[in-house]
């Protein structure tokens, strides 16, 4: 596991999510999403913590996950699950299951998995004793991902997964990232107004409601979104070398603008109805952490839920990973499901 994976994964939320934070500027600098992306981009996230919610009147579910390396090649992940819907009510956070990432190499904890079922209700002990596991750890190599990309139809045939793991790859693909992403949510803020997006020197709230949805979809609407990914593709296969990031690409968001501009039209014409949301995404750096910070309430046909979703990292690192003894394959796991006659 790379150190930058995890500075990865954080912009990909960020983007998908519109979020981003502030740049510390000069007094006479006009902060820019840019330079946020730049900013986070450089953050030692070693470490990154993220809890999601769910909850209405009637269900409230969490997870956390923390997710640690210790160097390169050595990374460590606890899953952790509260629940409150009748009859299952956890008030504290238990660990679900924790993993290992070592080299080339992922093990999950699918004995823990059972374990928290049976915890959870006595009913699923049944589980453990079903399932005789002839390990707790199930161990997927790379060739198992290559595998089942290939079941599944997906063509990796021209991808440089050896070129994907160096620390150069990483440092070019999140440069990519943050030139396109950061051009195009610069543009989205300055189309979209400061009621939907304000950037400060330490941060930048992105907000979407009734009151500002026409405006931002206009904005959607006047930007050339397919282009923006599609460009992001290109630099991606010029960095791999090869050209599967672009026909991918080109599958998935062709029409997008069209769609967008559809969608746009109709709020316009119709408005957003009975329905309100409130949606709110906070991101600024903190000395050497980051955080984002994402709250949305949603009121349909009268009742309300809320989702939010926090996640910080840090330059801490996990203290000691090393290979689980208890483990298991693919093979023998897909052979003891057979046997259950359960595939």
């Amino acid at each position: 596991m790379k150190r930058k994976v995890l500075s990865i994964m954080l912009m990909l939320v960020m983007v998908l999510s519109l979020a981003a934070c502030g740049k510390k500027a000069g007094a006479d600098a006009q902060p820019t999403v840019k330079n946020v992306l730049e900013n986070i981009s450089k953050v030692e996230a070693n470490t990154v913590t993220c809890e999601f919610v769910i909850e209405d009147a009637e269900f409230n579910m969490a997870f956390r996950i923390t997710g640690s390396n210790q160097d390169e090649t050595h990374g460590y992940a606890t899953i952790e699950m509260k629940l409150n819907m009748d009859p299952y009510v956890m008030e504290d956070y238990a660990e679900l299951t924790n993993m290992y990432v070592i080299n080339e190499e992922v093990y999950i904890n699918v004995q823990q998995i059972l374990d928290f079922l049976t915890d959870l209700d006595s009913q699923f002990a049944m589980l453990s004793a079903y399932f005789a596991l002839p390990g707790d750890y199930l161990v997927v190599t790379l060739d198992d991902l290559i595998a089942l990309y290939e079941q599944m139809g997906i063509d990796i045939s021209e991808l440089n997964l050896e070129s994907m793991q160096s620390e150069e790859w990483n440092e070019e693909y999140t440069k990519a990232m943050v030139e396109v992403f950061g051009n195009m949510l610069d543009e989205y803020a300055v189309k979209a107004g400061e009621s939907a997006v304000t950037i400060t020197a330490d941060k930048a709230t992105f907000t979407v409601n009734n009151d500002n949805v026409v405006a931002i979809m206009d904005a959607l609407a006047a930007m050339d979104i397919e282009n923006y990914f599609m460009d992001f593709a290109e630099k991606i296969d010029k960095i791999d070398g090869t050209v599967g990031n672009t026909a991918y690409m080109k599958e998935q968001v062709e029409g997008m603008n069209e769609e967008i501009k559809s969608a746009a039209e109709e709020v316009k014409a119709n408005g957003v109805g009975d329905d309100k949301v409130n949606m709110v995404i906070d991101m600024g750096v903190n000395g050497t952490s980051a955080v984002i910070n994402f709250n949305m309430d949603m009121e349909t046909y009268g009742e309300t839920s809320k989702m939010t979703l926090t996640m910080t990292t840090t330059p801490d690192k996990a203290s000691d990973v090393t290979v689980p003894v208890s483990t298991m394959t693919i093979e023998e796991l897909m052979k003891l499901l057979s046997d259950l006659g359960l595939m």
